[in-house]
C-alpha cells in the first residue's frame, strides 16, 4: 500500500484494497496497516473497520481493531467513535462464538401426488380412467371432479357423525379447486364429468318443475284473490269470522313453497346472486366451473371497497342460517344452505385466492381440497383415438340421477351414516390413528402448526369423503361406514393432503427465492459500499419493488430466514436497526 496522497484510486482498485484487508485480517497478517502514516490510516480507518467486520477470523479481527486503536492520538474523534462501534461489535460476535458457516438448504421437492386407485366402485373407476386417456390429462384432474359432484347430489341428504361418542354430524358439501393452466383440457373434463350428466338431468326435470311450479303460482294466486276479496268486502270493518278466515288464508300462503329449481349449479355468480339462486333451489346448489374466477369474485373483486363478501360461502359448507338484507333484494333468509364447489383454477388466480388475507384468515381457503395435477402439454398425441367408456359412462350417469332423484329432507328427519363398531370409539384403529396424527402434526413445530386452520377442518373434510364414497358404492343409512370404505376415505383425504404439503413446500420454495434475492441485493450494496452493515430501513427504501415486499414486516420475516441460515445478524444500534453480512456470504469467500 502506498503512503502517496496524490494517487486517484479507480472504484476496481478501491474494492482490491478492501479486499486485501479482509484477506490480510483473516490470516492476522496486518503489520503493513500499522506502518501507515497518520494521514492515510485516517482516511483507511472507515474501510479496515468494515474489512474486519466482515473477516471470518473475529479474534484476529479484534486484535486488528486494538492495535489502530493503540494509536488514539494520531485518530479523529470520528473515526474513533467508528472503533469503539466495531470493537462493541465484534465483542459482541466473539460473545457468540463467532459467526457460524452458513447453512445449507435441500432441494424442495415438488412431486405431485396421486390420486388413489380403487376408491370408486369398478365402473366408475374405468369411467374416469376412459376419460382421463380420451381427453389426454392426468387422473386426478376427472377423479377430483367426480368427488365434487358426488358431493353436489348428497348434500341435504345425508349426514355423517364422527366417530366418537360426541354424535357430531357432518354435511356432505365439499369444497374442491383443480388447478391447471389454460392448455390443460379442464374444459372436456369439465364437460365429461359435471355438465353432461347434470344438465341432462336438470332437462328431464324441467317439464315436471314447469308444472309444479304452474301448480304453485295457481294455488298462490287463488288464496292471495280470496285475501283481496274479503278485505275489499269488509271495507275496514272485519268481523270476527272474516279474520280468522284471513289468518287461516294467510297460513295457507305461508306454508306454500316453490318447487327447487333444477337449474342449482352455477358458475360467474356473486354473493348476493348466489343467496338469491340458493332461495330457488331449495337452499341447496353448488359452484362448478371450468374458470374458477368466481373466488375473484368472493375476494371482493366486484364490491365497492375491495373487501371480501364471503359469508355464504362460509355458512353454506356448514348448513347454518343466513341471513342477507339487500336494499334491491330486500331480504332473504336461508335456513339450512348447502353448498358444493369444483372450479377449474389457472394458476394465477390460484396464486391470488391463496395469498388473500381475509380468503385465509376467515377460513375460506381452509375448507378447500386443491388439486395441482401433473402438466400433460407437450406428452399428449395430436390425433387421440381412445374414446370414453360408454359402459363406465352409463354407470356414473345413472349413480347422479339416483342421487339427484333422492329427496331432501330437513335436518331434523337427517338420514345419519355412522361408522362400523371397530371403529367408532376406537383410537387403534387406522382411523382413529390418521385422525390423532392430524391433531400431533398442528403441535408448534409440526408439519402442520403453520396450517391448523386447514388441518383443524381436516376430521370434519373427512368423515365427509366417508360418508359420500359409503353411498357412492351403494350402502345407505341403515349400514355401518366399513372399514374399508374407511381405508379409502383415508386415501383420498392423505391424496388432497400431500397436495396442501406440496403448496406449503412451494410457498417456502417462492420465499425462499425472495429471500434469495434479497441476500443478493444485501450483498451488492455491501460491495458496493464496501461496507459490513447495511440499515434496515434504507435497505427497504431501495429495495422493497425490486423484492416484492410490500411491508416491513414482510422484510422482517425474510431476515429472520436468513438469519436463521447464519447469513446475516440483525442487531439495532442505538435508534438503527442494522442488518450485518456474514463473512461467509462475501464475494469470492470461500465456503
Amino acid at each position: 500500500m502506498s503512503n502517496a496522497q496524490s494517487i486517484t484510486l479507480s472504484d476496481t482498485q478501491k474494492q482490491e484494497i478492501f479486499n486485501a484487508y479482509i484477506d490480510w485480517t483473516d490470516s492476522k497478517d496486518f503489520s503493513e496497516v500499522m506502518r501507515f502514516k497518520s494521514d492515510l490510516l485516517g482516511r483507511e480507518i472507515p474501510r479496515l473497520c468494515n474489512a474486519a467486520l466482515l473477516s471470518r477470523n473475529t479474534e484476529y479481527a479484534m486484535d486488528l481493531i486494538v492495535a489502530i486503536a493503540s494509536r488514539k492520538e494520531e485518530i479523529s474523534p470520528e473515526n474513533w467513535a467508528l472503533l469503539c462501534s466495531t470493537r462493541d461489535r465484534l465483542k459482541t460476535v466473539l460473545e457468540k462464538g463467532g459467526w457460524l458457516p452458513v447453512v445449507s438448504r435441500a432441494d424442495i421437492s415438488n412431486k405431485t401426488a396421486q390420486f388413489p386407485r380403487n376408491v370408486f366402485p369398478p365402473e366408475i373407476e374405468a369411467y374416469l380412467e376412459s376419460v382421463s386417456k380420451s381427453v389426454q390429462v392426468p387422473r386426478e384432474m376427472p377423479s377430483a371432479a367426480a368427488l365434487a359432484a358426488f358431493a353436489l347430489c348428497l348434500q341435504g341428504k345425508y349426514m355423517t357423525e364422527y366417530p366418537d361418542f360426541t354424535e357430531h354430524t357432518e354435511h356432505l358439501s365439499l369444497y374442491v379447486g383443480i388447478v391447471a393452466d389454460p392448455s390443460e383440457r379442464k374444459s372436456p373434463v369439465y364437460k365429461a364429468v359435471i355438465n353432461k350428466p347434470f344438465y341432462k338431468w336438470a332437462e328431464s326435470a324441467k317439464e315436471r318443475y314447469n308444472a309444479d311450479m304452474s301448480e304453485y303460482k295457481a294455488n298462490s294466486t287463488l288464496i292471495k284473490k280470496r285475501i283481496e276479496a274479503i278485505e275489499r268486502s269488509a271495507k275496514g270493518d272485519i268481523t270476527a269470522d272474516k279474520r280468522d278466515e284471513l289468518v287461516s288464508l294467510y297460513a295457507q300462503l305461508d306454508s306454500l313453497k316453490a318447487p327447487a329449481s333444477p337449474y342449482f349449479i352455477f358458475d360467474d355468480t356473486t354473493p348476493e346472486a348466489l343467496v338469491r339462486g340458493l332461495a330457488e333451489t331449495g337452499e341447496a346448489g353448488g359452484i362448478f366451473s371450468e374458470e374458477g374466477d368466481v373466488l375473484d369474485i368472493i375476494a371482493g373483486r366486484y364490491s365497492d371497497k375491495g373487501s371480501a363478501n364471503i359469508g355464504i360461502f362460509l355458512k353454506a359448507y356448514n348448513g347454518e342460517n343466513f341471513r342477507s338484507t339487500r336494499v334491491t333484494s330486500g331480504e332473504i333468509q336461508l335456513k339450512r344452505p348447502l353448498l358444493s364447489m369444483c372450479l377449474m383454477l389457472q394458476p394465477e388466480i390460484y396464486k391470488r385466492i391463496v395469498t388473500n388475507k381475509t380468503l385465509q384468515g376467515r377460513g375460506c381457503i381452509a375448507r378447500f381440497l386443491f388439486a395441482h395435477p401433473e402438466k400433460s402439454t407437450g406428452k399428449r398425441q395430436a390425433i387421440n383415438l381412445t374414446p370414453p367408456d360408454s359402459t363406465g359412462q352409463a354407470a356414473y350417469e345413472n349413480l347422479i340421477y339416483s342421487f339427484l332423484d333422492t329427496e331432501a329432507v330437513p335436518d331434523s328427519d337427517m338420514r345419519v351414516l355412522k361408522f362400523c363398531d371397530e371403529i367408532k370409539g376406537n383410537k387403534e384403529s387406522l382411523m382413529g390413528k390418521y385422525l390423532q396424527a392430524i391433531e400431533n402434526s398442528m403441535t408448534e413445530g409440526g408439519s402442520m402448526s403453520d396450517e391448523s386452520a386447514y388441518a383443524g377442518k381436516a376430521g370434519g373434510t373427512l368423515m365427509r369423503i366417508a360418508g359420500i364414497l359409503h353411498l357412492v358404492w351403494g350402502y345407505d343409512e341403515r349400514t355401518p361406514i366399513s372399514e374399508e370404505t374407511a381405508q379409502r376415505a383415508i386415501a383420498i383425504h392423505k391424496y388432497f393432503l400431500l397436495e396442501k404439503c406440496r403448496e406449503m413446500k412451494s410457498s417456502v420454495k417462492s420465499e425462499r427465492e425472495q429471500a434469495d434475492k434479497v441476500m443478493g441485493y444485501l450483498i451488492k450494496t455491501a460491495e458496493k459500499k464496501m461496507t459490513a452493515e447495511i440499515a434496515k430501513r434504507e435497505f427497504f427504501s431501495n429495495f422493497r419493488r425490486r423484492c416484492n415486499i410490500g411491508t416491513v414486516k414482510e422484510l422482517d420475516s425474510i431476515l429472520e430466514l436468513l438469519e436463521s441460515e447464519n447469513k446475516i445478524e440483525t442487531c439495532t444500534v442505538g435508534r438503527r436497526n442494522k442488518i450485518y453480512i456474514s463473512p461467509y456470504m462475501r464475494p469470492h469467500c470461500p465456503q
